[in-house]
């Protein structure tokens, strides 16, 4: 059990420092990003990360001190350590590198659906990985998250490529003929 414990506890830490590094990537593009509607859609993921590292940070808290998951049905499961991708750009060259100061919100974008897609296989991965059911519900919540955040830029992007066709496809007019 206390090899499980230890798996538990890594896949805990390596998904805080996800989330950390997602928040961090996602505030540097918001101050990139050259329209008011590129920031509120970077800062709203911000503060959905935010929510998630406290979430992970409980439960690593409950799982270290008791052994125990803290809220039933939405815990963390375990994967074996170092097999944690590293999805986020770690250094300020390399976020230069990727998207410049005077990237467009579409570079941007492109990257962040990247980003959220990296999210959902690690975490989809790592449910599929554990026996814990509490684990497995977690991990499954997480993805969950991400691919809403990645629906949102996703849409974002669709808007800002094709306005007119992006209307279209959320208004749902009816066409008589």
């Amino acid at each position: 059990m206390s090899t499980d414990r230890e798996l538990l506890t890594e896949a805990l830490q390596t998904a805080l420092q996800m989330e950390k590094d997602g928040y961090s990537f996602y505030d540097r593009a918001a101050e990139r990003t050259q329209s008011k509607q590129g920031k509120l859609v970077f800062r709203y993921v911000m503060q959905e990360e935010l929510e998630h590292m406290r979430r992970i940070t409980q439960e690593h808290e409950a799982l270290v001190t008791t052994g125990q998951w803290q809220a039933p049905g939405e815990q963390i499961g375990s994967i074996g350590p170092g097999k944690a991708p590293s999805i986020f750009p770690k250094s300020e060259a390399e976020i230069e590198a990727r998207v410049s100061t005077h990237a467009d919100d579409l570079e941007a974008l492109k990257l962040a659906i990247k980003i959220e897609t990296d999210g959902i296989n690690f975490y989809s991965e790592t449910a599929g990985k554990t026996t814990d059911p509490l684990g497995k519900s977690f991990f499954k919540w997480l993805a969950g998250q991400e691919k809403e955040h990645r629906k949102i830029f996703e849409d974002y992007y669709d808007y800002l490529e094709n306005p007119s066709y992006w209307f279209q496809l959320h208004n749902n007019p009816i066409i008589e003929g």
